[in-house]
């Protein structure tokens, strides 16, 4: 529902429904659920120009995915990571993140994931 409304221009009832996903996924234990709607709060504090946050929540959702063992969560977030550091302009940063980017894309093909 978060990205729907994040599509329809709905910025602050997006970032609503993500916290609460992220809340609710946190409750009932899902990891994966929080990761995902960790990188969709990270995304939206980047579109407000938060760098810091965004940062911090997408960090947080590449660290959780790679606990999880989860490639495919893991390409989302070196790919909004790369997105974030071309917002920034900082393009050897965005460069790395997309070289980490298909780094997890190989490894996840391998895997039979792809």
């Amino acid at each position: 529902l978060g990205l729907v409304l994040q599509d329809m221009g709905r910025i602050g009832d997006a970032r609503r429904m993500h916290e609460e996903a992220l809340g609710l996924n946190h409750t009932v234990g899902d990891r994966a659920g929080a990761a995902i709607a960790l990188n969709c709060l990270g995304a939206l504090a980047a579109g407000r120009g938060d760098f810091g946050e965004a940062d911090r929540l997408l960090q947080e959702s590449l660290e959780a995915c790679r606990a999880l063992s989860d490639p495919r969560g893991e390409s989302y977030a070196l790919t909004s990571l790369a997105e974030l550091a071309r917002q920034k302009g900082d393009v050897e940063g965005a460069r790395v993140q997309h070289e980490r980017f298909a780094l997890a894309r190989r490894e996840k093909r391998r895997s039979g994931l792809a």
